[in-house]
């Protein structure tokens, strides 16, 4: 039954126009709404998830409702970021901190723990290594840079779009009650191509939270930096550092 399901769908797919991450998303809705299939599902739903795991995407997961207590003194000038390889130099506003190698690692473990639990996986993060800044509870600033193969790691324009798309589909499971509205931008800065998918997340009663997402490709290496916040202020002195931030030449 499960094979003329799955066939049933890619032959739709073909005459509607759908894409092959929608064609997933569909698949594992049908996993998971139908009881007859449950086992199944952990075999074939699985593979389509852990293909779909991008790096990216897995970051700002990690930071949802996740609660540190960090006992740091918070810096009152701006942390200056600089990255040799692509040339990316920004100031973070002041206020943040970043966490400590143990701190970064707890997150990153949290996270792990509730990606797996949601998409019945096993993710791999022992390569992830962000640069994670903490201005409280609330409002995050992170930044990863990695070297990116297209041959090897796929087109990437294409891997961008699927984890936006994870990315979203990954807040609205999480927050079953939530309205989650996206919208995807193109953005230059000094210069340099850089999608900018912004997340706007209600949870009732009255939390609010954006998430946004840049990534671009830069001298073969993806560029990814994303903050998570919900004090309006501060979040536009952020987007502001971000995209006036220069590339040494």
């Amino acid at each position: 039954m499960l094979t003329g399901v799955l066939q049933w769908w890619g032959e739709t797919a073909k005459f509607n126009g759908i894409s092959s991450i929608e064609l997933l998303y569909k698949i594992e809705d049908l996993c998971f709404d139908c009881p007859t299939i449950a086992k199944p599902r952990n075999v074939i739903c699985n593979t389509f998830t852990t293909i779909r795991m991008n790096i990216k995407t897995i970051f700002f997961y990690l930071l949802i409702g996740t609660i540190l207590s960090c006992k740091g003194q918070k810096s009152d000038k701006s942390i200056k970021i600089v990255d040799k390889n692509t040339g990316f130099q920004m100031n973070l506003p002041k206020g943040f901190e970043e966490l400590t190698e143990n701190e970064s690692s707890k997150i990153l473990s949290d996270g792990k723990k509730n990606i797996d639990q949601i998409y019945d996986t096993d993710v791999e993060i022992s390569d992830i290594k962000p640069k994670l800044f903490k201005f409280d509870d609330n409002n995050y600033f992170l930044i990863n840079i990695r070297e990116y193969d297209p041959k090897i790691d796929g087109d990437y324009s294409k891997a961008v779009n699927e984890s936006n798309g994870l990315l979203y589909r990954t807040y609205i499971r999480s927050f079953e009650n939530a309205k989650v509205d996206s919208l995807n931008e193109q953005k230059r800065i000094d210069n340099i191509n850089f999608t900018k998918y912004s997340l706007f997340v209600n949870i009732p009663p009255k939390t609010k939270m954006k998430v946004i997402n840049y990534t671009s490709f830069v001298k073969n290496r993806d560029l990814t930096i994303a903050l998570v916040f919900k004090d309006e202020n501060l979040g536009s002195e952020v987007i502001n550092a971000i995209e006036t931030a220069k590339f040494k030449k």
